[in-house]
């Protein structure tokens, strides 16, 4: 050991002074190395050694942060998953190994804990001290080699082992930033009580854009109190606050609570596409440094982003905390531009809010700001071009900084409606280049670069960062940013950033180099008058702003700003039930006798809405807007979701100061607030309900975001419904007659949209060709143990198969549908109706036995050796196609008798295997891709076969055969044949004379996980 310190210092010389913002680089080839070797080589231990030694040397060294009588020094890498060493997922064992030789020769009367807090894993060792619930149970010390690692050193006569921080003792901590995201943490107690503690992470692309110094410490949170994956948190402990509008508010506090000691990353393979599921990409890099924000800026730069896009510099040096920007980085050992070789981003490896900000750079977030002035508000082109204003004069407000790229100017003015804002800003343009104007908004947008026009947008769309991509020419120097937002009612904001000219979808996204914005003079850094946080709100396909009406315009937001802060109506009392028919009948006065309980659960739970999906055999519901089952009751109504609770907050306000009562969904319930009343920062609601016989009056505080089920699997961010009786009630015949011909819509509608997608269009087969296509996909599978056995991706789906959501799905559905056709025939006994609904009943009744001797067929061991119970399941496999047809049956008699009722027209024909004919078929084309990602359209027309991307990544390793030209004759139809693939695929557009014999095919392998697709295309004749 002494030999090996008194080798270094030879080699080194003496230790480097380095200021905090000091970041050393060193690259395998650097000639300054005993043993340099290529970029693209592989290294060995004593090579990647020789590199950590260089790099710490150059940033200070240990000796400046670690004292020579250290008793416990923490070694923190990234083992998120358990995967190997040199897979890019997890940190270089190599470099945690020669990390822990310098901590030794600095201190060698130290203890060295190699310690993580994994999301990803649990111990095996310690699987009987939590629940595991699900999550892998593996050690990833051990896949990494840690374990390995520290017996050798301990052979050598280092106190070192591994250390699990998810079983530490926990020590609650106040961030000293006042919390920009939590009041309070619980850490782990060793990394706090170390006498140094040193981050080992691996540079990464993530939703975060980057994982690296900051990210790695969310391994400092014990899973004993956080839960696995840490978000989740455990019972009676939140989870940690992980979303993009949030997170970098998360970092710096844990910064300024953990204040490691050294930072030194492993850019040997780092990984790019995604943190745990992209592909390893060799850099040989070791980058090191003693502030996490300035290494972080350089790894970043190293990666191909640009530094000016992380929040955590300029939210970090507000606190105190970092150096602000990149300007004020030295960095040491090389030449970040020559090192620099751009990752692929993660974008298409995440969904919602993630993706955007995974390739969104970050935008202006200073601004000056006029308004809210009338909509119709317009300057003319030649006040753009001069305008220049002062903050704080003429009506424009202080400089206001922003905490997300969102530009909330809903928070700002309080929930305005039917109004328009300007922005201004300024910024510099480096060079004379083209850009891309990446620029979205909820609503109503203009954009003007030095008064020139380069976006205009009129009407509503989902605000998605980058939503729009506008091409732009910028000179050199100096430019105004004007923008205008009009607003309705809903949310209002905006986002806009000046962009690379790059397009493809993996690396487009960074500001471009060299823009700065600055409202009065550049660079600014001082606090803004203002701060706007971020607030995270949930961003999913069911959380879009949504707003229906029948009522006369009224805006309760507006009404809401002069109403008085309590208000109480009358204390009548209403129901509190799951049936949100109830509720509105109650509120608007129906007679109580219209409408039974059975139909009201009924409207509750729709159960009529389903699709087939292939990939993972599940069936998706679609969902039927609130406003139809309401005009069902004879009820004008006002529905808004989907907003902020404070925006929905007012809407109860004012709507109750009209003197109307509100009706709020929260979970599967449904309430009637009669009061309001505003205390602190608190506001609180009155219900006043009549529940089993009787009545209960109290006042309840209403906190945060809430979420509410109009019907299905209809789920709805803070709804708000407000009703009124329309005129005469409509009778029970006609409220039947409009159920039934919704069962029936659904049950005859060939095609359903997928929802959330961002790929756009998605169909799947729906209502009876539903029923056809299992039938298709079961008819093709020999249904034997062996096959299932061959096959285990198939037989998790079969096992998947009895979850509620899928099979378990069609048994609880269409028992809900017989209990309610059988309701309402005997309730119509004496009408014409009830001998159709007594015979759908019966048939539905069928389909509901039918299928739940299907599911009885299926095995529930989804790995692992079959139980005796799962062998009798699979001996009745073979049997199950007939329970299939049997249910087809019995629900195309159902349907036939509903429709019959209603004097509908007959029911489609059922559709038959277009891979039976295929002896008297011909092959046309033959696709192949080694590994597929992403969603494409394959376009074969004539000989010619076309590969376009709609989303995720390009095909690895794509091949295509042409076997023959389509017959450009009617009597045939283009068939396909899934000869290996997990995806989802199918035929958008069958060839004729109208598109000139074209076929398009969906391959939608965006879920797929490194698999390899081939796709045989079929001329087959049609019956």
């Amino acid at each position: 050991m002494r030999l090996a310190v008194a080798i270094a210092t030879l080699f080194l010389g003496v230790a480097v002074q380095a200021q905090p913002f000091t970041v050393a680089i060193t690259a395998s080839d650097d000639p300054a190395l005993a043993a340099p070797a290529a970029r693209a080589d592989t290294l060995t231990v004593s090579q990647v050694e020789q590199m950590v030694r260089r790099a710490v040397h150059m940033a200070g060294g240990l000796g400046e942060v670690i004292a020579d009588t250290a008793r416990l020094v923490v070694i923190k890498p990234n083992v998120v998953t358990p995967q190997a060493s040199g897979s890019g997922v997890v940190a270089d064992t190599r470099i945690v190994r020669a990390v822990a030789l310098l901590v030794h020769e600095v201190a060698p009367h130290a203890r060295i804990l190699i310690a993580e807090g994994a999301g990803g894993w649990i111990s095996p060792a310690k699987q009987d001290c939590v629940d595991v619930g699900g999550w892998l149970v593996e050690d990833g010390f051990e896949a990494a080699g840690h374990r390995a690692t520290a017996a050798e050193l301990r052979q050598l006569g280092i106190d070192v082992e591994c250390f699990d921080l998810n079983f530490d003792r926990v020590l609650t901590l106040v961030p000293p930033t006042g919390g920009l995201s939590m009041e309070e943490y619980d850490l782990a107690a060793s990394i706090i009580e170390a006498d140094a503690w040193i981050n080992v992470p691996v540079a990464k692309t993530h939703g975060t854009k980057i994982t690296c110094c900051l990210k790695n410490q969310f391994g400092l949170f014990p899973g004993i109190v956080y839960g696995w994956n840490k978000t989740r948190g455990t019972e009676g402990h939140r989870g940690i606050p992980h979303a993009p509008r949030v997170i970098d508010e998360t970092f710096i506090d844990l910064l300024s609570l953990t204040e490691p000691d050294f930072h030194v990353v492993d850019m040997i393979a780092g990984a790019e596409g995604g943190a745990s599921s992209g592909k390893p990409k060799r850099s040989n890099l070791i980058v090191a440094g003693r502030d996490a924000i300035s290494t972080d800026l350089v790894v970043a730069q190293l990666m191909g982003f640009n530094p000016d896009d992380f929040e955590y510099a300029p939210l970090g040096y507000q606190h105190d905390i970092g150096p602000g920007s990149i300007d004020h980085v030295t960095v040491r050992g090389g030449s970040v531009i020559d090192l620099a070789d751009r990752f692929k981003k993660a974008s298409m490896d995440y969904t919602s809010e993630w993706a955007e900000h995974a390739g969104f750079g970050m935008g202006p977030r200073r601004w000056t700001l006029l308004g809210p002035l009338d909509r119709d508000h317009a300057f003319g082109e030649a006040d753009l071009r001069a305008l220049s204003p002062t903050p704080g004069k003429d009506g424009w407000t202080e400089i206001t900084r922003f905490g997300d790229d969102r530009i909330d100017l809903d928070k700002f003015y309080d929930d305005p409606t039917h109004c328009a804002v300007y922005a201004f800003t300024r910024f510099t343009m480096a060079t004379s280049d083209s850009v891309r104007v990446w620029v979205s908004s909820d609503e109503d947008l203009q954009v003007w670069i030095d008064g020139e026009s380069v976006h205009q947008f009129e009407g509503r769309r989902r605000h998605v960062l980058g939503g729009t991509r506008e091409h732009a020419y910028i000179e050199a120097g100096e430019h105004t940013l004007v923008v205008r937002a009009g607003q309705r009612r809903g949310r209002f904001d905006f986002s806009i950033n000046i962009c690379e000219p790059i397009d493809d979808p993996l690396y487009a996204g960074n500001r471009y180099p060299g823009v700065r914005y600055f409202v009065t003079q550049r660079g600014e850094t001082t606090t803004a008058s203002r701060q706007i946080a971020a607030e995270h709100i949930r961003e999913d396909g069911r959380g879009e702003a949504y707003f229906e009406s029948t009522l006369t315009e009224f805006d309760p937001v507006s009404a809401s700003r002069v109403a008085a802060d309590s208000i109480l109506l009358a204390d009548r009392p209403f129901p509190a039930t799951t049936a949100m028919a109830h509720v509105a009948m109650a509120i608007a006065g129906q007679p109580s006798d219209m409408i039974d309980s059975a139909t009201a659960q009924f409207m509750g739970v729709l159960p009529v809405q389903f699709g087939y999906m292939e990939s993972g055999g599940w069936f998706d519901r679609e969902l039927v807007p609130p406003g139809r089952l309401l005009s069902w009751l004879g009820l004008d109504y006002d529905v808004r979701a989907g907003l902020r609770s404070r925006e929905s907050r007012k809407i109860i306000h004012g709507w109750l100061s009209e003197g109307r009562i509100p009706i709020l969904g929260y979970g599967d319930a449904w309430f009637a607030a009669t009061g309001i009343r505003h205390r602190d920062d608190a506001v609180d609601l009155h219900w006043v309900t009549h529940e089993e016989g009787a009545d209960t009056t109290y006042w309840q505080e209403l906190r945060g975001n809430w979420w509410g089920q109009f019907s299905g699997d209809n789920w709805q961010n803070c709804p708000v419904i407000v009703v009124e009786r329309r005129g005469p009630p409509p009778t029970f015949e006609s409220l039947t007659d409009s159920i039934t011909h919704l069962i029936v819509e659904m049950g005859t509608k060939p095609q359903l949209q997928g929802r959330g997608k961002p790929w756009g269009e998605d169909p799947f087969p729906g209502g009876l060709n539903a029923w056809d296509e299992w039938i298709v996909q079961w008819e093709r599978h020999p249904l034997t143990r062996q096959w299932l056995e061959e096959d285990e991706q198939m037989r998790r789906q079969l096992t998947n198969l009895s979850q509620d959501w899928s099979l378990g799905y069609i048994v609880w559905s269409r028992r809900r549908i017989s209990d309610y056709c059988a309701s309402a025939a005997q309730r119509l006994a004496s009408d014409r109706r009830a001998s159709y609904l007594q015979e759908a009943a019966r048939s539905y009744d069928v389909v509901t036995k039918s299928m739940q001797q299907v599911l009885d067929a299926l095995p529930e061991r989804s790995s692992g050796d079959w139980t005796e119970e799962d062998l009798l399941r699979i001996e009745k496999l073979p049997e199950t196609l007939t329970y299939w047809k049997q249910a087809r049956t019995a629900e195309r008699d159902a349907l036939s008798s509903l429709s019959q009722m209603l004097g509908a027209g007959g029911l489609p024909t059922i559709r038959l295997d277009p891979l039976r004919n295929l002896d008297r078929g011909t092959r046309l084309a033959t696709w192949r891709a080694e590994t597929s990602r992403g969603v494409f359209d394959l376009t074969l027309q004539g000989d010619q076969l076309s590969l376009e991307l709609v989303f995720g990544r390009q095909p690895e390793g794509p091949t295509s055969q042409i076997a023959a030209a389509f017959e450009q004759q009617e009597g045939y139809a283009v068939a396909l044949e899934v000869v290996a693939g997990p995806g989802r695929y199918q035929i958008l557009e069958q060839p004729d004379a109208a598109n000139d014999w074209t076929t398009r095919i969906r391959i939608d392998d965006h879920n797929s996980w490194q698999s390899g697709t081939e796709l045989n295309i079929w001329a087959v004749p049609v019956d």
